[in-house]
């Protein structure tokens, strides 16, 4: 950061003076405001007093809302709040109100009743002369109080706005284990000669291993990546997940690729030897790498990819110089050194980050683009032992959108981005995982049949669930 100008340092935040704060302690300058019991416009019986509600939010000479005057004072003190708040010209008292944090004594605690009800024998109210029915009623109120037995301190609580609240720790975006393991469909759509499939999606043993392991180092990748808002999320598992075969591999494993053996590893399948040294270089790996096997796998990938069938003469490791370092740090991207290293669990979603960084994929998903449903037909995959078995054509929905198909684009064939008519690799597949990680992380309205944003979750789809524990016998 700019200290001086002209000059540019660091700040120490290990530093004891330096005050760590996180989402969770809802800092003041983020709009949160503690209100402390007594200090807040509520009385003992609940109701708000306006005059000291807008001085609290700086709003103290505003003018108050002419009222009925027949209407009794609780009435017009509740007309007048809502008045006030309702105003098309308060929308920044709203706002202030949400960020709110108000102290109060709890409704379940029998010490509290007597302030909160007194009211209700004045003048005009519910109980007024009936002392032997108020009684009866408070003494009926305290049997719902059970504060007592909760073990609980004081029997204060602190309010917050509901969806404030909601709103501010979903920005999180840390995905547990149950979160993550709700991104996998269920059951996808493949293309595959022509043809269309529908096939069920297996949580294996293998999925569930790179699902334990890998998930931290993702969160990790999420965050320094800047890859924490729905749309962005869902850009990323969207491709993430049909890459890795629904997270069942993280090495492409094709010796017949022309590219081979720099074919995908990763989250993201990085590919090609330019890809692997860029992400080294960016690991600060770049003086490990000497110029002359840059140069020749350079070369090398350049006359392959025009003569595509003498890759295995041009592009294979030895012919290269490739050095031991960079062949451990290539298999540490598909997690598969032997033994294992601590690079392992972190190469594979750090690299996935990288190349969605350097293909900037970001810009892409941001861009406000509807998202479209499409109709399809698609059969099972033929069974090989039986296959006079029917096997007629369903219908399946799948929703397309063009600021996810120009992020897919970027990272698997950047000449389509842009070009809806240019075709790539799986991406009706890629539509279907999108559409799943979009509605766990986010909150869209998919279309339905009618073009009507209606559905909370995509057509035809359901959500993976945590299958029941047994109960122990």
């Amino acid at each position: 950061m700019t200290f001086e100008p002209g000059k540019q340092g660091y700040i120490d935040l290990s530093n004891d003076a330096i005050v760590k704060l996180s989402d969770a302690d809802f800092p003041s300058f983020t709009h949160w405001r503690t209100i402390s019991e007594g200090a807040g416009p509520f009385n003992s019986d609940g109701l708000c007093d306006i005059e000291q509600l807008k001085t609290m939010l700086g709003d103290a000479n505003a003018s108050s809302t002419s009222l009925d005057e027949s209407l009794d004072e609780l009435a017009a003190k509740n007309k007048r709040v809502s008045a006030y708040l309702n105003d098309p010209d308060r929308r920044h008292v709203r706002e202030q109100l949400r960020g709110f944090v108000c102290e109060a004594p709890t409704e379940w605690d029998t010490s509290n009743v007597e302030a909160r009800y007194r009211k209700l024998l004045e003048p005009g109210e519910h109980f007024e002369g009936k002392k032997p029915a108020y009684d009866k009623f408070i003494d009926f109120a305290k049997r719902f109080c059970i504060w007592g037995k909760t073990g609980l301190p004081d029997g204060k609580l602190r309010f917050f706005h509901p969806l404030q609240f909601i709103r501010h720790f979903r920005r999180c975006g840390w995905l547990s284990a149950n979160e993550f393991d709700q991104l996998l469909p269920t059951e996808v759509l493949r293309e595959n000669d022509g043809k269309l499939l529908y096939e069920p999606v297996i949580a294996t043993d293998t999925v569930r291993k790179i699902s334990q392991k890998h998930r931290p180092h993702l969160n990790i990748a999420l965050r320094k990546h800047c890859i924490t808002t729905p749309v962005r999320m869902a850009a990323f598992f969207g491709n993430s997940l049909q890459e890795t075969t629904w997270l069942s591999t993280l090495h492409e494993n094709n010796p017949n690729a022309w590219y081979w053996p720099w074919d995908g590893r990763g989250f993201l399948q990085l590919t090609h030897p330019g890809n692997y040294i860029s992400y080294w270089d960016y690991r600060a790996r770049n003086s490990q790498i000497p110029q002359k096997v840059r140069d020749s796998l350079s070369n090398a990938h350049g006359k392959v990819n025009k003569q595509r069938s003498e890759a295995k003469k041009y592009l294979n490791d030895v012919a290269n110089g490739v050095t031991p370092e960079m062949l451990l740090w290539r298999d540490q991207l598909a997690d598969k050194t032997v033994p294992p290293t601590p690079e392992d669990p972190i190469s594979p979603a750090d690299s996935a980050g990288f190349y969605w960084s350097k293909m900037q994929m970001g810009r892409y998903a941001d861009q406000a683009k509807p998202l479209e449903r499409r109709v399809v037909h698609a059969i099972r995959p033929p069974d090989k032992k039986n296959p006079n078995l029917p096997n007629p054509p369903r219908s399946k929905i799948y929703y397309h959108s063009m600021s996810f198909r120009d992020a897919s684009a970027a990272v698997n064939l950047p000449a389509a981005v842009g070009n809806p008519e240019r075709y790539f690799n799986g991406y009706i597949a890629r539509c279907v995982a999108h559409a799943q990680v979009l509605a766990v992380v986010g909150e869209p309205f998919f279309p339905d049949a009618a073009g009507a944003h209606t559905l909370h979750f995509p057509e035809g789809r359901t959500l993976r669930r945590e299958k029941p524990k047994k109960a122990k016998s």
